[in-house]
């Protein structure tokens, strides 16, 4: 019974990570495709006056925009610039003309005077169909490239084999036909040796 009540508990605790961030926070997932607008919204329908509202992106929590105290503040990093709008009433974060870099976990931090709360945003974003026809393309230029590279190479290589084989046939040929010389070459005449007339006359 106590394994059971274990295996339980392990179960509720798997399937809570699942849901939850690593702080506890609940994390939704937000699609958008590049070049669009996304809101990311608090949930809040008025901000209190005690309540201060702080947007982090990415793994170092980096403070890009806040209201506290009736006062909205942006605080744009990199390519953020000129494209956060945050709502003076809930809170809620727009990225205007989003692109792929802007993709990664945007965390919202809600301060009052009993403590804080967290929601987290999983941010993705997709290529633009302009984008994907770019990629498309270039990915096509280099494959035609590799194509004619490897084509370039095998003719080379059966270029240099063939010359290599050329070579040894000439060389074969040669060789038939020195043998073929020397077998067809015939020995020395053996030379006869006349006699040496002694300048004495014989008689016929």
């Amino acid at each position: 019974m106590m394994h059971l009540k274990k295996l339980l508990l392990l179960l509720c605790v798997l399937s809570v990570k699942g849901v939850f961030g690593v702080d506890g926070d609940e994390v939704k997932s937000v699609s958008v495709m590049e070049g669009d607008s996304v809101t990311l919204y608090t949930d809040i329908t008025e901000i209190q006056t005690d309540q201060q509202i702080l947007w982090m992106f990415g793994p170092k929590n980096i403070s890009i925009a806040q209201i506290y105290k009736e006062k909205d503040v942006c605080n744009p990093c990199g390519s953020f610039k000129n494209r956060l709008k945050l709502d003076s009433q809930n809170g809620s974060l727009t990225i205007t003309n989003i692109n792929i870099t802007d993709s990664g976990l945007y965390q919202l931090q809600i301060i009052n005077s009993i403590g804080s709360s967290y929601k987290t945003f999983n941010v993705t974003v997709y290529g633009s169909q302009e984008t994907s026809s770019r990629y498309i393309w270039i990915a096509a230029v280099v494959a035609v490239i590799l194509f004619l590279v490897a084509v370039a190479v095998a003719a080379t290589v059966k270029y240099c084999k063939r010359n290599q084989q050329t070579s040894q046939d000439i060389q074969e040929a040669e060789a038939i036909q020195i043998n073929n010389i020397n077998n067809h070459t015939k020995p020395d005449s053996e030379v006869t040796e006349l006699p040496v007339s002694n300048g004495v006359n014989h008689p016929v």
